[in-house]
């Protein structure tokens, strides 16, 4: 029951989200069932919205995949940060963990196990599920209204996925250690996002940060 309460802020965020994700794919070409199924097997917010863009721009087959996998090489540090706290489980339950990571998930499931560690893993699991309905529920609805003309902006539905990192940053900033770090990663993958491509700024700053921040951590402690 837990997991669900935990989980219900990001099913709750994740229906608007998945929700214009399901227009702009049927006003790309997609089928109703095309629509959902990526929802269902794909499961990436900025991976299906960046895909489904250059499906409809007729981009070339090597350069989606290569864009999606660059995008979603985060989750690597992610399932990375989750595996230390989950030792004790087996690998068949830690892989059907991961395929349920998402930013917002591990967001939650992260601070939570921050405070307790003594999380059962199925409480943990229950998030990422209910997070995965509130984004299958959203893509469904859409992809049912997504063959009206409607324009997407004008609604704010654009600026969804967006809104919703904010949020979790915010809910991420506990103390004035997280804050810095959150300004100081946001200022280099600024920086570097009119250098490199292929959105590496982001994981450049990422593992930059998340490097200074175990090494501030353990300067601490000693």
């Amino acid at each position: 029951m837990q997991g669900i309460t935990k989980g219900l802020p990001i099913f709750i965020g994740y229906l608007p989200i998945g929700f214009a994700y399901g227009i702009l794919a049927m006003q790309a070409g997609f089928t109703f069932i095309d629509t959902i199924l990526m929802s269902v097997f794909v499961y990436a917010g900025s991976a299906q919205f960046i895909g489904v863009g250059m499906i409809g721009a007729n981009a070339g087959f090597l350069s989606i995949i290569l864009t999606t996998f660059l995008i979603n090489l985060r989750h690597l540090l992610m399932s990375a940060s989750l595996s230390q706290r989950l030792k004790g489980n087996t690998k068949m339950k830690l892989s059907i963990f991961s395929y349920w990571i998402t930013d917002e998930s591990f967001a939650v499931n992260s601070s939570w196990l921050r405070k307790d560690k003594a999380i059962p893993f199925i409480s943990l699991l229950t998030v990422s599920i209910t997070a995965y309905l509130g984004w299958v529920t959203g893509s469904f609805l859409g992809a049912l209204v997504g063959s009206q003309p409607l324009d997407v902006e004008k609604f704010g539905l654009d600026y969804a996925l967006p809104g919703m990192f904010i949020i979790l940053l915010i809910y991420q900033l506990e103390n004035k250690k997280y804050i810095f770090l959150a300004i100081l990663s946001g200022t280099i993958s600024v920086l570097l996002s009119g250098v490199v491509t292929h959105n590496l700024h982001i994981i450049i700053a990422t593992v930059a940060i998340s490097t200074l921040g175990v090494v501030i951590s353990r300067w601490k402690t000693h």
